[in-house]
């Protein structure tokens, strides 16, 4: 089983009303195929922390069976 983790950290300035507080997006597919898990065809949770601000980062993370096969950062 192939497990596909986009996460997206975020930061909200205090030009759009925040207090450079931080949050996160994350997004994860789960499928058989690691094509069908990277395009997000497969069974796909998506969860927020912290408030909606302005993508800082990002990473991607691509699993088969809890083992690490590509991370990386952008």
């Amino acid at each position: 089983m192939y497990k596909y983790t986009q996460i997206e950290y975020t930061q909200l300035p205090p030009s759009l009303g925040g207090n450079w507080d931080s949050g996160r997006e994350v997004s994860v597919c789960f499928s058989n195929s690691p094509r069908k898990a990277t395009s997000g065809e497969g069974v796909r949770v998506f969860r927020q922390e912290g408030p909606v601000g302005v993508p800082i980062m990002g990473r991607t993370i691509l699993e088969r069976d809890g083992k690490v096969i590509y991370d990386r950062w952008d």
